[in-house]
Formats: structure tokens, sequence, C-alpha cells
């Protein structure tokens, strides 16, 4: 016990000590030394510190453009995108012939996450002006990196360092793009890359917080812990590594639940009494008490910062917490009255949404994203009302087309308004979603989702198709709409948004039947995710054409067996033959004995094999089937299923089981295998291998039909061979 507590002192010591030396920086004297202040503060990760400390310069140093551009670097980061954006337009109008205006607007659109294409042709700028400057060569690095080209940041990076001195944040920026590699070699390099760093510059923060930060390493490895421990001592005012490091505090087996408290408090303390008078230190301290579960202290800080800090960045993040952790209770079916719950998150929402300065770019766009999704079904918003949200959303928000470029454009037609709007979203977002699935190319060749390439472009072309007969069909052009989605019929063979469309038309043209008969192959598949528009439509027509409701009921059951065969035949289609065997695991089981769960004790039986985490919202809106599934076949002793966790701990696990009630097998994942050995990159994903241990078929995404799906493959893996004469 005493030494416990000695290492705890000894870790507050060491926090005091970095704290005072982030928190009173001597005053710079000339422009070098307020420029390696403020890049410090930058790849030290504390930008906030690097904003309050920018304050304090004096205007002459200010004046400096390569001061100023640090300057504008840090704030952007510590209090939102669209103040530096008017800051760094100002300073280019200023300082029209410098390259410093276009470094800071470089290193900012570097952060975005959807400006990838734009920050990597600034910073080429940058490199081209500035050709021996270290910094440019990292802020060329961090672009490739932040746009997903790993392999570029490396040969980059590598190439860099034989014609320069070493630094140690080329190595970090080596060591991050290695971390993504899906090279199971790629780990490795990663940790090298990054002692490297450290061994050039011991002080340097992102050679300890990086590695921890993205690595995985294995289980019951202390090296995550000293490494966080040695980056939050380094900087412990940094909003990023704090969130990183409290739950990884609050998981440490060596101390007692008081003792982590007791420590948790007393750095909350040492953060207060630093920077007393930053919002940015009163969210960290309340991120802190959310982790530890001081409840009314977290509040409290919560308060302090919409009451004196109200047009904050962390006032916003309060803000869209508190409705994240509405959502979450409903989710996780913790509130008792789901509709007032409900509204009271669109309340919330449409006041966020309405704050006149948005900070945080993402938040506000995923934000802006939820309450177009909302707002495009009610009818109290007026159309005129919608397409200017829409408008909104669309030019903060690149990720997400098949919201507002399928289903916000399909939504206006349904009111009969701004069909040129809606169509031409539509055809822009066929060039988005195909340009994004053009990246996924070589994913799709690479891993076992043999034909998925294909098929998903045949889905996103269908999709298109479907979209724009949908807005001829609701502005009367049936000609123009029957060609649409007839072409949309000939790409998506299973939809029900696609068969309601088809049904409609019909309806439109007066042919009541084959309406009938378009509503009854997409009955079937509504559901959760599909809603019940063709049940509507069906059970209408049915009413009208028998004058009753008489034998409806088997009239469904019917369609429901027709469709059942329909779907067994397509899986049947779809059964691998890339002789790809079961890959070598030894995983722990969540709640089970000590002995590792291992791909040897599955030989020899038909194994299912599911993929999720209690994060993926699709895996939690089919538990439900997968524990009917695992109950309907846990006495088959010639069948092995098996569900792999990834990225949860283990508390999540235990309260997210216990509350739903689950007692499938869970396999808990600390080291490699989903990602790297498995390479499972979807949520959910399930994985059908035959007793010789032959993967045989792969399903990728959440259904509707988990149950008999599942139940169909099985049968399939389980029938006897067919005897060949």
């Amino acid at each position: 016990m005493k030494g416990v507590t000695m290492r705890v002192v000894a870790m507050l010591m060491a926090f005091g000590t970095a704290s005072a030396a982030q928190s009173s920086p001597p005053l710079p004297r000339t422009t070098r030394d307020a420029i390696r202040q403020l890049k410090h503060y930058y790849f030290a990760r504390d930008f906030t510190g690097g904003e309050e400390f920018g304050r304090t310069l004096p205007a002459r140093l200010v004046r400096d453009p390569e001061t100023r551009a640090w300057l504008l670097v840090n704030a952007a980061r510590a209090s939102g995108w669209p103040a530096a954006r008017i800051a760094i337009d100002s300073f280019a109008k200023a300082q029209p012939g410098s390259p410093w205006p276009v470094v800071a607007r470089a290193y900012v659109l570097a952060w975005q996450s959807d400006s990838g294409d734009k920050a990597i042709a600034l910073a080429k700028r940058v490199r081209a002006v500035l050709p021996k400057s270290p910094d440019a060569i990292w802020l060329h690095g961090y672009a490739l990196q932040n746009a997903g080209k790993f392999p570029e940041v490396v040969s980059m990076v590598d190439s860099a360092l034989t014609r320069m001195a070493p630094w140690a944040e080329l190595y970090d920026l080596k060591g991050n793009a290695l971390a993504s590699s899906p090279d199971s070699t790629a780990p490795g390099q990663a940790r090298a890359a990054f002692a490297v760093a450290r061994g050039l510059d011991s002080m340097n923060v992102n050679a300890y917080y990086f590695p921890a930060a993205n690595l995985r390493w294995d289980k019951g490895d202390t090296t995550v812990w000293n490494l966080m421990r040695r980056a939050v001592a380094l900087s412990p005012y940094s909003v990023e590594i704090r969130a990183d490091y409290w739950p990884l505090l609050r998981g440490q087996s060596a101390q007692t639940t008081a003792q982590k408290d007791s420590l948790a408090r007393a750095e909350i303390d040492q953060l207060l009494a630093g920077r007393p008078h930053s919002p940015a230190t009163l969210w960290l301290a309340a991120e802190a008490h959310k982790d530890f579960e001081h409840w009314q202290d977290r509040s409290a800080m919560e308060r302090r910062i919409l009451s004196d800090y109200p047009e904050s960045l962390e006032a916003e993040r309060v803000l869209s917490g508190r409705i994240d952790l509405l959502n979450d209770s409903i989710l996780k079916k913790r509130v008792a009255d789901t509709a007032r719950a409900f509204a009271d998150i669109r309340r919330m929402r449409a006041a966020y949404v309405a704050r006149p300065n948005h900070r945080d770019r993402n938040e506000y766009s995923h934000s802006l994203l939820l309450f177009v999704v909302e707002a495009k079904d009610d009818s109290t918003i007026s159309t005129d009302s919608l397409k200017k949200l829409g408008d909104l959303l669309i030019a903060v928000n690149r990720i997400n087309p098949q919201q507002t470029h399928l289903a916000l454009p399909m939504a206006m037609a349904e009111r009969h308004a701004h069909y040129r709007w809606a169509e031409q979203l539509v055809q822009a977002g066929d060039t988005m979603r195909r340009a994004e699935l053009s990246q996924m190319k070589e994913y799709y060749q690479k891993n076992r989702n043999v034909g998925g390439y294909a098929s998903q472009l045949d889905h996103t072309i269908g999709a298109t198709h479907d979209a724009l007969g949908w807005i001829y069909l609701n502005e009367g052009r049936l000609a123009d709409a029957e060609r649409e989605l007839t072409k949309a019929a000939e790409l998506i063979k299973s939809n029900a948004q696609m068969y309601y469309h088809l049904g409609r038309l019909a309806e439109a043209k007066s042919d009541l039947q084959q309406a009938q008969r378009m509503y009854s192959r997409g009955y079937p598949l509504d559901g959760r995710f599909a809603g019940k528009k063709n049940t509507e439509a069906l059970t209408r027509l049915y009413a009208n054409n028998t004058g009753s409701m008489a034998g409806f009921d088997a009239y469904v059951e019917r369609l429901k067996e027709d469709d059942r065969v329909r779907r067994r035949a397509e899986i049947v289609a779809k059964r691998l033959t890339a002789n790809e065997t079961m890959p070598a695991f030894s995983l722990a089981r969540y709640g089970g004995s000590a002995t590792p769960t291992t791909n040897k004790d599955l030989a020899g039986k038909v194994v299912v094999m599911n993929f999720w985490g209690t994060w993926c919202g699709p895996c939690v809106a089919e538990v439900t089937q997968i524990q009917k599934f695992y109950q309907a076949t846990k006495g088959d002793t010639t069948l092995a299923f098996v569900t792999v966790d990834f990225n949860d701990d283990l508390e999540t696990i235990k309260g997210f089981m216990e509350r739903e009630k689950l007692d499938f097998p869970v396999l808990l994942d600390k080291g490699d295998f989903v990602k790297t050995i498995a390479k499972i990159n979807a949520y959910p994903t399930t994985l059908f291998f035959g007793r010789e241990g032959k993967l045989a078929f792969q399903h990728v995404g959440a259904s509707e039909f988990v149950f008999d799906e599942f139940m169909a493959r099985v049968e399939i893996l389980s029938a006897p061979p067919v005897a060949t004469p």
C-alpha cells in the first residue's frame, strides 16, 4: 500500500512540475522565441495553451508573419475553424505575397476530415516556396496521412530523412502512418519509429502519446500506461491526450478504485489551479468527472462553462454531449418515456443548430445532419426552410451523401417542391459516391469480399436511378419515372424502398395488379430499417380488392415463404469458392474460464463467427436476433457459434450483456486479430466456415433477417455431402 501511495505522490509531483512549465512560459523577447514556443504548444497538442500564450505576445512580435501563422494554427485547433478561417482570410489579404497565410490555411485544412485534397495541394505549394523547411515537409506528410494515404507518408518521410537532420516529429508521423497499415509487420515498424523519436528527443510528446493511443499492444502490457502517463506529464492540458488518459487511468488494475479516484481528483485540482480561467480546463475537468462517474461535479463544471463561456468551443461540446448522453440513454433503454426523450432531443438539437456561431465544424455537421434527417419528415417545417437547412448541411458535410444527396432530395420530391434542386443533388451525389467507391476498389480486391466491388457499384448506380425515378414520379413525369425505376430494378434485386416506388408508379398508371405485385415483393423487406410503406400499401390494396381483410394473414404467410425461398437461393449463389481457411487465433472469453478459445477448439464443426461492438449501432440493433440464433443452436454439437467484440473495454461489455440479458459467447480481441489477421473493416461482419475449416459465406452489415439467413447458411453447411457416382 505504501509503495502505491509513493507512486501516486511521485506522479503528482511530476505532473505538477510539467503543469507549471506548461502554464507559465517565459515571455519571449524575439520572434524566434515566440515561434519556438508556439510550435511547442502545437506539437504538444496543447492548442489552448498556444492560443492563450499568443494573447500575451507584444504587438511587435505578432506582426511577424510566421509568428502570426503559428498563432492562428493553434487558435484554429483550440477555438474552432470558423473564427480561424476569418482570421486567416484577413491575414492573406494583409500579406498577399507571404507564404505564411498559405501555411496557416494548409495546417488547418489538413486537420479537417473532409478537406484532404485541398490540404495536400496547399502543402505542396508550401513545400515549393519553403523547400528546405522541416515544417513544410511535416505538413505535407500530415496532410497525406489525414487523407488516408499512409504508404505515401512513409515513403515521403524516408526520402526526406535522407536529405535532412533527423527530427522526432517526422518519425512520429511515420509511426502513425504505419500504425494505420493493415500489414502484419507494420505495428513493429511503427514501434521502432516511435522509439527513434524518443531517442532523438526525450521530451517529444507525440513519441509517447501516438504509440499509446494508436497501436495495439499485447494483453497485460504496461507499455501503454507508461507511455500515456509520460505524455500527460509533458502536456497535462492537452484535451486530446487527456481524453485517452482518463479512461486508461480508470482501467488500471494495480490500484484500487479509491486510489484511482483520489489520483483523478488531485489531478483535476492541479489542472484548475494551473489554468483557472480557461474553458478548456473546465472541459477537461468535466470529462474526468464523467469518466470517474462524479456526476454532480461534472454538472458543476458544465454549468460554469455555459454560464461563463457561452460562446466557447467547450460550450458547444457540453450541449452536444448532453444530446448524445440522452440519445445513448434511449438506446440502452434507460429512459421510461422515450417519446418525450426523443422530443427533448429534437428541441435540444434545434437549439444547438440555431446558435449564431459554431466553432466545432465536425460536431456542427453531425448535429445538423441529424436535425435535417428529422426535419425532412416533419410537416411543420416548410419546404423552403428544409431547402435552406439542406443547403447549410451540404456546405459543411461531405461524408454522408446517402442522406444529403439521396434521402433529402427524395423527401423534398415527396413534398412536391424544388424538383430541379432535388434532381441536381441526386446527380451530384452519384458522382461523389462513385468516387468514394473507386477509392475502396483496392480494399475489395485485397479482402475476401469476392465480387463486393461490382455488387456495391450496382447498388450505387441503382440507388441513383431509384431516387431520380421517385423525383420524376412525384413531378408527374411517368415515362421518365418508369425509365429510371426500371434501370434501378435491373441493378438492385432486393430493396424495400425501390419496390414501394415501383408500386406507386403502377398505381399512378392505374395498374393495380402490378402495384400489388410490387408491394408484395417489398412487403417481406419492410422492417426496422426500411419502414412499413409496402406493408401499408399492400394492406390498403388487399382491402380494396377483396372488400375485407379476410384471408390476409394467409396471403402474407405465402408471401413470406416465397421470400424465404428467394433469399435462400440468393444465399446459395453467394457461396465463396476462394479456398480460404479459418485464421489462427487464441482469444479470451468474456465470463468464461481463464483458458483462451482457439481456432483448434472449433475444428471439425460448422463455425459461425460474428464480429461486433457495443459502439456499432447496426450491431446493437441486431443483437436480439443474434441471441435468438444462439439459443436455437447452442445444443448442436456439430456447430460452433462465437462472437468477437472489437474495441470495447470489459466494463462496457459486462454492462451491455447484463442490461440486454444476453448470454451468447463473446471472445475478446486485445491484440491484432480483428484488424490485422481476420482483416475485418466493417461491422457487423459474420463469417461462416464449413466443417473442413474453409470460408463458405461472409455477411457484411446488419440485416432484417439475421436469424433466418444465419439458419439457412448453417443448414447448407450442415447438409451431408452429396455422394458422387
